[in-house]
């Protein structure tokens, strides 16, 4: 027993190579508008970072980030609101910091209720054209199969009414659905295929639902945000499911060319029930109004 513990004792302890440490965001994190520096780290490296260090979230987002010092510790702070804002981060959020040197930090975020990272806000040129045409392709090639397994999977709520001159709407019947009462959709397939199998010839893009969608949800630019981006940073569009709407103020961020559903959200999300794992499509029918259709693939697994 004595010689299994000299022998633990002597072991190298591991460090990595690059400094790293973790902040879990609190509700009065939030308020405050600004993030502790671990003092460990503020000791140890305190002494090397400038008074603006560049945050590097995935795939290739950089934000510049003012530090507060004080004799009391520093503080992550000028740009701190909208980087928070902007990756609806939420109380129980985990964020990992490497330290690249240079005052540059790598960040990973977590979303806490499904122990792995969040999905991170589009970026332009994440999917490839040819991607997408050949997504197309199958889809069209898989039109009937499409909606015949739709009907069996949900429950018809509510069929879109589309104006006189409205283009044609592709594989679509409803702006809910729910599996069905079995709990298993047809032939296999699950609402979240269904989902992806959405096609339209209007922009759109698909989530997920996780935490921090509750709070917020970031639009792709090139599929999305770029049609409500003239000449504007903030618009106020009308989300639609069925019957009912709900005007939404959509933030615009050009220099990180992505979209960001603000106020009136929270409320979507209460009134909605919306839950997480639901697969919902957001579909830019109207660009010159910003009316958006959402279509809730419910999550009842």
């Amino acid at each position: 027993m004595n010689f299994n513990r000299r022998r633990a004792d002597s072991l190298p302890l591991f460090t990595p190579k690059k400094p790293q440490f973790f902040k879990i965001i609190f509700t009065s994190t939030i308020r405050q508008g600004k993030l502790g520096i671990p003092k460990e780290f503020v000791r140890n490296y305190g002494g090397r970072l400038q008074n603006q260090v560049t945050l590097k979230v995935l795939p290739d987002a950089e934000w510049k980030i003012g530090l507060k010092r004080s004799k009391k510790g520093i503080w992550l702070k000028h740009g701190w609101k909208n980087f928070v804002h902007y990756y609806s981060l939420a109380h129980g959020t985990l964020l990992l910091f490497r330290y690249d040197k240079k005052s540059r930090f790598s960040v990973t975020i977590l979303d806490m209720s499904t122990s792995s990272e969040i999905e991170y806000p589009y970026e332009e040129g994440s999917e490839s054209e040819t991607e997408d045409s050949e997504r197309l392709e199958e889809s069209e090639t898989e039109d009937s199969d499409y909606n015949e397994v739709f009907d069996k999977c949900s429950k018809i709520r509510q069929k879109p009414q589309l104006s006189s001159n409205s283009k044609s709407h592709k594989n679509i019947r409803t702006n809910s659905a729910t599996k069905s009462q079995d709990g298993e959709c047809a032939q296999g397939r699950t609402c979240h295929e269904l989902a992806n199998k959405f096609t339209s010839e209007y922009p759109f893009f698909r989530i997920v639902v996780g935490t921090s969608h509750m709070n917020s949800v970031t639009a792709p630019w090139k599929k999305f945000t770029e049609k409500l981006s003239k000449h504007t940073l903030e618009k106020e569009i009308t989300i639609q499911v069925g019957e009912k709407s709900w005007p939404i103020n959509f933030i615009i961020y050009p220099e990180h060319k992505q979209g960001k559903f603000g106020s009136g959200w929270k409320v979507f999300v209460r009134e909605i029930s919306l839950q997480i794992g639901d697969n919902c499509v957001f579909e830019l029918i109207n660009k010159n109004d910003g009316i958006v259709k959402v279509y809730i693939f419910k999550n009842d697994g």
